[in-house]
């Protein structure tokens, strides 16, 4: 769930949830069930992230990544220019386990941390991978 808010914004999910809730509150059978819910999420998410609904709800979907070497200088203006090598693999998994490689074309976040200045918060920032 972090991760449907993360991409498609914290605001559709929210409307999504409102969606359900307005449809299903105080109603009788027959009550919804979480294919309701998905398909709330689907509608509230943009068509270039549709793949998303299908990766977290429907298939097996696992990630191989790792970073293979980074490295940072510091700038003129203070601040770091951090480089990072990563690996990324996605796979989809069958009922009996079997995983499959795929292609992979998603947005996955990549994150180099140091302690952030007194009063700040950590930044992260996904990148595609392709």
């Amino acid at each position: 769930m972090f991760y449907l808010k993360e991409m498609i914004g914290e605001d559709n999910v929210n409307a999504a949830l409102k969606d359900m809730i307005d449809s299903f509150a105080y109603r009788k059978p027959p009550y919804p069930t979480s294919f309701d819910l998905v398909d709330r999420f689907a509608a509230h998410t943009p068509d270039s992230l549709k793949y998303l609904i299908k990766d977290l709800f429907y298939d097996i979907t696992l990630f191989n990544n790792r970073t293979l070497d980074a490295s940072y200088k510091k700038l003129a203006d203070g601040k770091f220019e951090v480089t990072i090598n990563v690996q990324s693999e996605k796979f989809k998994a069958d009922s009996l386990g079997k995983e499959t490689k795929v292609a992979i074309a998603d947005w996955i976040e990549i994150g180099a941390l140091a302690k952030p200045a007194e009063g700040k918060r950590l930044a992260s920032r996904f990148i595609q991978i392709a």
